[in-house]
């Protein structure tokens, strides 16, 4: 949807949101925190269309079914080896 994602969670989420460069984390249950990160790209729409755009290119790129499925397949070519 390349949307930017607001994360208030920690752990493997956070993990994929900051590696994919998809949105901002903030820590759980931080109403402070997620107010100013939604004012911050209501006024920031550039970097709000960034974060989307890469969130957007990393799932392509890493989880796309053909990707996948690719991988998946030169595993198991690589095992008969």
């Amino acid at each position: 949807m390349k949307k930017p994602i607001i994360l208030g969670v920690r752990g493997e989420s956070q993990m994929l949101v900051e590696e994919s460069g998809a949105g901002i984390c903030i820590q759980p249950e931080n109403a402070a925190q997620l107010a100013e990160a939604i004012v911050d790209l209501c006024d920031d729409s550039k970097r709000a269309d960034e974060l989307g755009e890469s969130g957007f290119q990393y799932v392509k790129a890493h989880f796309d079914r053909r990707v996948l499925a690719n991988t998946f397949e030169q595993v198991l070519v690589d095992m008969l080896k």
